[in-house]
């Protein structure tokens, strides 16, 4: 007899959902190719290398060209970077934000970086990016002034040399390739970038508008600031969006993989976990504050806390809804060091 007719045994191998986060990948935006030669440049499409972009239409003088050459100059290099053109419209080009909307329909991406765009149209840019979620960098030539508002918390500016200058684009490089929650966005070396001569009246200026710039420290050209205009900082407002989307991609991944989860205790505690597993990830990638030793020794002070209400304690309308309110949780961020002040005593 065929064991089958006794034990049926199906094994499925599902997929996890994957929900678009592109946190280490840069769109750049920017004018058409001067001189095509006759090739059709495609309106949005990733490049991972500047041959690939050459064989799109683009040449060394382009904007996107340049660009993606100070991108791929970093150490380590992205594995791509995704470009938006500007269409021609009746001889005019498109407003930047007709191009985002474009560029959203293609996911992948995380970080916008202009690039041959004029800083009048960067207010522009900084709004879209505030409504979807998204990052910019850009770069200013300017030293008093920011070409975006102070109230903006996903935009970051970087001080140019010169326009064009495509600094924004190596900064924005070079730290996109860490993991989220592992880095801080100062203190490293950009390829392909001269280090700014800058005096302390210039850089206490730029840091009173939140301004990154780069300048020599020692024999070492480095980043110094790393806040985005409202003056956050960069790392933190991408990590919160990371861990933004590991809890949802964790909860829906749990949604999807059972037939359903009961409105019950232990339905509700499938949820807590699914919850824990993502701070747990956040804690993993240096996010989060690892457990830590209270101020007296006495306890273990956790990484993060949880609250989820119990079946009994939520009325009959929202059961049946099937919506479970008031998960919440709370977690110190890891932040990190960016200057320190030692004292010490020699003694004969």
């Amino acid at each position: 007899m065929n064991i089958d007719k006794i034990v049926q045994c199906d094994i499925a191998i599902s997929e996890a959902v994957s929900i678009d986060g592109g946190y280490d990948t840069i769109l750049l935006i920017g004018p058409l190719p001067k001189n095509p030669g006759g090739r059709s440049t495609p309106d949005i499409a990733g490049y991972s290398s500047t041959q690939e972009l050459k064989e799109a239409g683009f040449d060394t003088e382009d904007p996107i060209y340049i660009a993606a050459s100070k991108a791929f100059s970093q150490t380590p290099k992205p594995t791509m970077v995704m470009v938006a053109v500007q269409k021609l419209i009746s001889g005019s080009t498109e407003k930047v934000d007709v191009t985002l909307e474009r560029a959203m329909g293609v996911p992948g991406w995380y970080c916008v970086c202009p690039a041959g765009i004029k800083e009048d149209f960067y207010q522009s840019i900084a709004d879209w990016v505030e409504a979807n979620e998204k990052l910019c960098v850009c770069e200013t030539t300017g030293i008093s002034a920011s070409p975006v508002t102070d109230s903006m918390m996903r935009t970051a500016v970087i001080h140019a040399s010169a326009e064009n200058d495509c600094i924004n684009v190596a900064f924005a490089a070079k730290f996109l390739a860490y993991d989220p929650g592992s880095e801080q966005w100062s203190f490293k070396t950009l390829n392909a970038i001269s280090a700014q001569s800058l005096s302390s009246s210039d850089t206490t200026k730029l840091e009173e508008r939140n301004i990154s710039y780069y300048i020599r420290i020692g024999n070492m050209a480095m980043v110094q600031g790393g806040k985005v205009s409202g003056g956050e900082w960069i790392d933190t407002i991408r990590f919160r969006d990371w861990l933004k989307a590991t809890i949802q991609q964790k909860v829906l991944n749990l949604i999807v993989s059972v037939p359903k989860i009961p409105y019950t205790d232990p339905g509700i505690g499938l949820v807590y976990n699914a919850v824990k597993d993502a701070l747990e990830a956040g804690v993993a990638a240096g996010g989060i504050a690892a457990p830590s030793a209270s101020e007296d020794n006495s306890a273990l002070v956790p990484a993060y806390t949880i609250e989820v209400p119990r079946a009994a304690d939520l009325d009959a309308s929202e059961r049946k809804s099937r919506r479970l309110p008031s998960v919440k949780w709370s977690a110190q961020l890891a932040g990190a060091i960016i200057a320190v002040k030692i004292s010490g005593v020699l003694n004969y």
